[in-house]
């Protein structure tokens, strides 16, 4: 995320979730890190976009939900195919 902070855009995906907790869970830890460097006001990215990749059959059953919080999907086209 510091790393970032000059680049521009941050893209963060997460592969191999399994469930909407997962997702949030995994979510939650980047903004605890963004809470983290905000408060010793070090440069880093405040808002990455935060995706999953889709790899697991079950996900595409609630993909709906996690549309609701994901800012973009990738499909793992490779897993589909096997």
């Amino acid at each position: 995320m510091r790393a970032a902070s000059e680049a521009g855009k941050l893209r963060i995906m997460f592969p191999m979730i399994s469930s909407l907790d997962e997702f949030r869970e995994a979510k939650e830890a980047v903004c605890d890190c963004m809470v983290s460097l905000t408060r010793p006001n070090l440069p880093h990215h405040d808002s990455p976009a935060i995706c999953m990749m889709i790899e697991l059959p079950s996900v595409l059953e609630i993909i709906d939900s996690f549309a609701e919080d994901a800012d973009f999907f990738s499909n793992g086209t490779n897993d589909f195919v096997q």
